[in-house]
């Protein structure tokens, strides 16, 4: 277990006397909530997994040593236009800090190929069958970090769950799409029930 694993399960023993949770994740941080809840079901009654990882991700991202990593560079560099880094309609920044470009700073690609490295993207895999809580999982249709093949193997495993697939949405939904992201959140918090059939909010 990762030191980040265990930091959850720290804070999960720390809520344990108010009882029992819903965790939300995204990405990285939605296979740490899939481990989890499959850790301790009897503490996590339901889980909202956003684009999360544990069953691949995309190949772009797979080698941090040679070409791959430097499309995928591009490919993040690119989205930035559709998925700003800064956004000034939730936080208020200093104009440096705005002027700040994250695939430009090489300690931060440095961060990235370590994260990319050492993180095991595939470390849930068959395990979401066996993840019986109810399960909210969002996806963006074009998502190009974890693919949708991905979201749609995953869907395929989980035993109760409702699959919301987000056109012209990349990885974070929760970004682009936030209302909808929201809504559907609240909607499933307040009956989370199983849904064996993918859906798609209306535009």
């Amino acid at each position: 277990m990762t030191q980040l694993g265990k930091d959850l399960e720290t804070v999960l023993a720390v809520m344990a006397p108010r009882g029992p949770v819903v965790l939300v994740g995204h990405s990285m941080g939605g296979q740490l909530a899939a481990q989890l809840a499959l850790d301790h079901p009897d503490r996590v009654i339901a889980a909202v997994l956003i684009a999360p990882g544990g069953a691949g991700i995309s190949p772009l991202f797979g080698d941090t040593a040679g070409v791959a990593f430097a499309a995928a560079r591009w490919v993040a560099s690119a989205a930035g236009y559709v998925l700003p880094v800064h956004d000034q309609g939730w936080l208020g920044e200093t104009r440096a800090n705005a002027n700040y470009i994250p695939s430009e700073d090489s300690l931060a690609l440095a961060a990235s190929r370590k994260i990319l490295d050492q993180f095991d993207f595939s470390a849930i895999n068959g395990r979401y069958a066996d993840l019986y809580q109810p399960v909210l999982l969002i996806w963006g249709r074009n998502d190009p970090t974890i693919p949708l093949g991905i979201g749609e193997r995953i869907a395929g495993l989980l035993p109760c769950r409702r699959f919301l697939v987000l056109n012209a949405t990349l990885h974070r939904p929760q970004q682009t799409r936030p209302d909808t992201v929201a809504t559907e959140m609240l909607r499933f918090l307040d009956h989370p029930t199983c849904d064996r059939t993918s859906s798609q909010p209306a535009e």
